[in-house]
């Protein structure tokens, strides 16, 4: 559809586009009542990033960060943290009056809750109260002091001093979860990935509610990331504490058998005989090679068989290696050749701890849970075994290596005594235990003191307080909404009725659908105090000299024209279109003949003031001769034959050869032959009389023509012998698409005649009213909306 007729359809249907507006407008209106603004509360939270402890770090010890900078927001958001604030406040709890809000506080619930409105009642004693839903249903009843909603599944104490008599409260109760979901809707939280502010906005129609909410959510929060380190600490002090003990057995046990050995030998000779000169230099390194070769061959077969029993209890158990128990075997991590299996171990001992924090706060089926549970699973049953029986392959190789090593140099220290060689062993292990057990003491006083002076990695900078004034006001745009929705239904349903309507309308209407060209349009006529307008007069004068220019050039070869006038419907005009032409072609020194062939209900007679019979009728059927019916007008070169006597045969005798005849005998007495017929929907008198014309004219009345009825004769005429000049466009307005088809009347002559009739058919005007005959005043006639 163009926009040019879009923009008519509305013009058209104003009225209608501006009563929807109106209603809109009164609808939002009346919906900003129940639209409530909304209030945000606002708070910040100070996170603090701990960096992990280093040898030149100065400044109290403390623990790592626990959660990085994205997992912040999440823990806030979590419902551990989100339901403890909903109990807390009574939130899954929502009263009717905002002053009832205070009794409810303390409700809790449990899984047999049953979410819906109820309304609780005291009866005019004040004894006993009812708890029934908003349908009627009575849910339980009880004495006012007891407990209140144990059938629904919620644990109730009211304050008495709340139940007055006759005292009546409605309220909705949803579970703690639906009101967390509710609650975590309401709220923006913002951590850039390089801030250290995380800055929160909860929004609400109670500006004090609000800011209650988010300042108890920040105090929760807090307390719980500082519980959360804690327990982290402890766990890690917990495990320091179980590898300190033993460490401490392993040096007793170091200890004493060094001092048992001593007491053992303790009455043998010292060896402090002086050596030769010269052997000082040689005794040192063999010596000193020999025996660290031996203690650490004996280092070595301790750690493999510690490891072998430590896999063996894993295999047998079916559940992989004990990590503390390989944790525990001293130097094992140390071993050159066990970097890989101390990586595991460290990693393995990360992912435990992580995921014991994290089920403090989910359950078991989380995803990360049970991500994270098979990654430990895998490490301890897979990657750890695999690492430790590498290990042990390495130690093995090297016990053979060191035992061959040592069997090659037992041949120099042979002379060397036994118990020596033993002292030195023992002293070498207890020192090695004490090393142990003195880096596990340290860093266990420092994992006590962190855990006892542990301080949140989060600080609630910023309190929400009560907003003074909302944040966002839908009631203007509820309103703008209603007013812009009523708008565009009106316009939608204007060009809805514009699509269906099947009047004639507008000019693209005659190429696209009928497929004719416009040959000339009549514009209205106007009255003012009774006259008609000189200027109007003008611009249909002209109309009518652009057709019968049209029809000039049509004329047969002799010079004579011969044209119906038709319609597909009555009271589109073409009565009036016809004498009006007739009169231009008068004028224009034609000598024109009006043949009124509506036999049925023609009044041309009555425009020119003139008899009706006889006429037509009586011509075709031989009572009268052609030139007794010929009747002059008020213009000399104009002759009408009217309709003739009114009959029911009088469509049979349009119908006969002597209708031929007849229209012949007249263009060979005139120069142009009009000829009005009847509306095509009447019957066949106006396809007896165009066919027999040869050329037709069609009449269209804007705004008033049904353009489907005239496709429909249209389609009939185009199977019949003749020819379609186009259409005539009758009664439109100088506006819009019609001002391409005005004239300029400013170049308006001399005062011409006034015109004959209205827009109106059959001499009747555009109210149906019949017009009476006008004084001739010049060269040239128009019309006039009657």
């Amino acid at each position: 559809m163009p926009f040019s007729r879009r923009l008519s359809a509305i013009r058209r249907h104003w009225w209608l586009v501006a009563a929807l507006t109106v209603v809109g407008a009164t609808a939002g209106f009346v919906a900003t009542r129940f639209v409530k603004p909304t209030y945000e509360a606002r708070a910040t939270i100070w996170i603090q990033e701990v960096a992990p402890p280093t040898r030149d770090q100065t400044g109290p010890i403390r623990g790592r960060e626990m959660l990085t900078a994205s997992s912040w927001v999440e823990l806030f958001k979590s419902f551990t943290i989100v339901d403890s604030v909903v109990m807390q406040l009574g939130l899954h709890v929502t009263p009717d009056s905002p002053r009832d809000s205070s009794m409810f506080r303390g409700v809790t619930v449990d899984n047999q809750l049953r979410p819906n409105r109820y309304v609780l009642s005291v009866d005019t004693a004040g004894r006993t109260y009812t708890l029934a839903t908003e349908a009627g249903a009575v849910v339980e009843r009880g004495a006012v002091g007891d407990s209140v909603g144990r059938a629904i599944g919620m644990r109730w104490a009211p304050d008495p001093d709340y139940l007055l008599p006759d005292r009546s409260v409605t309220f909705a109760i949803t579970t703690p979860r639906n009101a967390s979901l509710a609650l975590l809707n309401n709220l923006k939280a913002d951590l850039q990935p390089t801030s250290n502010f995380m800055r929160l906005t909860l929004s609400g129609d109670d500006p004090v509610r609000t800011a209650r909410a988010l300042n108890l959510w920040s105090q929760v929060f807090v307390s719980t990331a500082l519980e959360l380190k804690r327990r982290n600490l402890t766990e890690f002090s917990r495990i320091l504490e179980g590898q300190l003990e033993y460490a401490e057995r392993q040096l007793r046990s170091a200890e004493t058998a060094l001092l048992t050995f001593r007491v053992n030998t303790v009455t043998l000779p010292a060896e402090t005989a002086p050596l030769i000169p010269g052997l000082e230099l040689t005794k040192g390194p063999v010596f000193t090679e020999y025996f660290d070769r031996k203690q650490q061959l004996d280092e070595i077969r301790r750690q493999r068989q510690a490891l072998q029993q430590v896999l063996a209890r894993g295999s047998a158990g079916g559940g992989g290696p004990d990590p503390l128990a390989i944790a525990s075997i001293p130097g094992l991590l140390d071993f050159p050749g066990a970097r890989e299996l101390s990586d595991v171990w460290k990693e393995l001992f990360e992912k435990q701890a992580q995921l014991r924090a994290l089920q403090r706060n989910l359950t078991d089926e989380n995803p990360r849970v049970v991500l994270l549970s098979e990654e430990i699973s895998t490490l301890r049953t897979q990657t750890l075994p695999r690492m430790a029986n590498a290990v042990l392959t390495q130690l093995q190789q090297s016990e053979r290596s060191l035992g061959g090593q040592i069997a090659a140099q037992g041949v120099e220290l042979r002379g060397i005594p036994t118990r020596a060689i033993e002292e030195m062993r023992l002293t070498r292990e207890m020192k090695v235990a004490e090393n142990l057990y003195t880096s596990l003491q340290a860093r266990y006083a420092e994992a006590k003191l962190t855990e006892n002076s542990s301080v949140p990695d989060v600080v609630s900078l910023d309190q929400a307080s009560p907003p003074d004034s909302p944040a966002t006001d839908a009631k203007y745009r509820v309103l703008l909404i209603a007013i812009f929705a009523g708008l565009v239904l009106g316009i939608l349903i204007a060009l809805l009725l514009d699509q269906r309507d099947n009047r004639f309308r507008y000019v693209d209407q005659v190429g696209s659908d009928l497929r004719l060209p416009i040959v000339g349009a009549v514009p209205s006529l106007k009255l003012a105090r009774g006259q008609t307008s000189l200027e109007h007069v003008d611009g249909v004068v002209e109309a009518f000299r652009g057709i019968r220019l049209r029809l000039q050039h049509s004329a047969a070869p002799d010079g004579r024209i011969s044209c119906a006038i038709t319609s597909a419907l009555s009271g589109d005009g073409k009565s009036i279109v016809s004498a009006n032409l007739a009169l231009s072609f008068a004028e224009a020194g034609y000598r024109t003949v009006l043949v009124d062939g509506d036999t049925r209900r023609g009044e041309l007679n009555q425009v020119f003031g003139v008899r009706a019979s006889p006429g037509l009728i009586e011509s075709l059927q031989g009572k009268e001769k052609l030139e007794d019916c010929l009747q002059p007008t008020t213009h000399p070169q104009l002759m009408l034959l009217a309709g003739g006597a009114r009959g029911r045969h009088n469509p049979d005798a349009l119908a006969d050869q002597s209708l031929g005849r007849l229209l012949a005998e007249l263009r060979s007495q005139f120069d142009a032959v009009i000829v009005d017929t009847p509306a095509l929907t009447a019957g066949i008198d106006g396809f007896a009389l165009g066919t027999e014309c040869g050329n037709i004219l069609l009449v269209m009345r804007h705004a008033r023509t049904d353009l489907r009825a005239t496709m429909m004769k249209l389609d009939i005429l185009r199977r019949l012998p003749v020819n379609i000049h186009g259409v005539v466009l009758n009664d439109v307005s100088p506006t819009g698409e019609y001002r391409y088809y005005a004239y300029e009347t400013s170049y308006a002559g001399v005062p011409e005649h006034a015109a004959v009739g209205g827009n109106g058919a059959g001499g009747r005007n555009g109210n149906g009213g019949r017009a009476p005959q006008r004084q001739v005043l010049g060269a040239g006639v128009g019309n006039r909306r009657g």
